[in-house]
């Protein structure tokens, strides 16, 4: 760790994860998907805290398309379930659930333009006698559309109406959606820029806000493969389960980052790649522990080496 504090500098841990897939019927009318991932995320300890903040994820998607053949109309129907648990026992009054189940029909306008509608009801909570977790079951709604303009160019949009439902504390109902534009400018390269406004459960708070704008654009030459993504992102935190200095329970961030890497095929079933991971967090957020002001502003740098292989 490169920084001055001890406690920083003594902090780390071993994280690791692994993703399994499963496919029923694939090339029938009615299918059956599922997607298990687990995570263990180490994040180190910083001038806020002297321990490091490890959290074990574990998500299930489960989908049942259906797809008929010469057909215009599709869609699945999906659910979603995340266990968010922190390992220390100091941290657990964080520890959540969430649920969500959906559907998501689908319809072929033209060859090349897809129309899709979805509605989803969240089922989220704490997790174990620690959890204090606020309960919401939130509601979402949204209309959208893919299109190819041209060869090179495309569009995804979308736009719908989120009801968050909290049990206790801050709630919001409001627009969200997005819009995204990608231009191919050559056969191994390729351009993204995308705008998102939408809502998320938090664990620092019941929720936040935010507006995302991202752009990503990767380059092959060779066996290499450079990619960069810069995004800024503008959240909104309300309903933070400590209080700042003001007595205020609101909280803004303003988040700049970029992921630059660039990878080596070494064949066609392993890769080496290098990523490096800068973030910059000012926020107007102060709160007090033991008499002491914290400011929560940081910035991080990561660099990652390592290999890929598809089995």
């Amino acid at each position: 760790m490169l920084s001055g504090d001890n406690a920083v500098n003594n902090s780390g841990g071993f994280s690791f994860g692994a993703t399994g897939r499963a496919t029923v019927n694939p090339y029938g009318p009615l299918t059956l998907s599922a997607l298990e991932d687990f995570e263990r995320l180490v994040r180190a300890a910083n001038f806020e805290t002297s321990v490091d903040t490890n959290r074990d994820i574990n998500s299930v998607d489960l989908r049942l398309p259906y797809h008929p053949r010469d057909r215009r109309y599709g869609g699945y129907l999906y659910f979603n379930d995340t266990i968010d648990v922190f390992e220390r026992s100091t941290q657990q009054f964080a520890d959540r659930i969430l649920n969500t189940v959906g559907i998501h029909p689908t319809y072929a306008l033209l060859p090349m333009t897809f129309l899709y509608a979805d509605l989803s009801q969240g089922f989220d909570g704490g997790l174990g006698n620690s959890s204090t977790k606020v309960s919401s079951y939130p509601t979402t709604v949204s209309l959208g559309a893919a299109t190819l303009l041209t060869p090179l160019l495309t569009v995804n949009a979308t736009i719908g109406y989120t009801w968050l439902n909290y049990a206790s504390g801050a709630n919001a109902d409001a627009i969200i959606g997005g819009i995204g534009l990608g231009y191919r400018y050559s056969e191994l390269g390729r351009v993204y820029v995308q705008y998102l406004r939408e809502y998320l459960d938090s664990i620092n708070a019941n929720f936040y806000g935010e507006d995302v704008i991202r752009a990503w654009a990767y380059q092959r030459l060779g066996r290499l493969v450079f990619s960069v993504q810069p995004e800024v992102h503008f959240r909104t935190y309300q309903g933070t389960i400590i209080a700042s200095t003001t007595g205020a329970t609101n909280r803004t961030d303003d988040i700049y980052a970029i992921i630059a890497g660039v990878s080596y095929n070494l064949k066609d079933q392993l890769q080496i790649a290098l990523d490096y991971r800068f973030t910059d967090l000012s926020t107007d957020f102060r709160y007090m522990t033991s008499g002491v002001v914290i400011d929560p502003s940081y910035a991080r740098h990561a660099v990652l080496l390592g290999f890929r292989a598809a089995l």
